[in-house]
């Protein structure tokens, strides 16, 4: 299983979140300067409709893959601020097929500089 976490912005929050750019080998296929579009599922079982995005060479030096499509509705649904974390993962099933999952959690405390999380939702 393939996954990471990424501790939210608020650019991350409020619009689109960047993804790291070593895990799109686990996303499904993009030529690069258009949106792919795949199914994620949440810890309740609810299916968000998630696109990525990369730039293209020609837009920037650096290209960059961030969600997108239903990223901000479920960022507004869990009520997501800077912050919050994401836990995303790619998992596969008994027949090897892919599917993908997302959960978040609250900061709860930090405490001795270490970050205590709240449960995934």
């Amino acid at each position: 299983m393939e996954s990471f976490t990424k501790v939210l912005s608020e650019v991350d929050a409020k619009k689109q979140t960047a993804i790291p750019s070593k895990f799109v080998e686990h996303l499904p296929y993009n030529e690069g300067g258009k949106t792919q579009y795949f199914p994620v599922v949440d810890v309740s079982g609810k299916e968000w409709e998630f696109g990525y995005y990369i730039r293209s060479a020609e837009n920037s030096p650096y290209p960059k893959p961030v969600f997108q499509g239903d990223w901000h509705r479920f960022a507004s649904a869990k009520k997501l601020v800077a912050g919050d974390r994401i836990v995303f993962r790619m998992e596969k099933n008994a027949a090897g097929n892919q599917r993908y999952s997302i959960a978040a959690q609250k900061r709860i405390i930090k405490l001795l500089g270490q970050v205590i999380w709240g449960q995934e939702f």
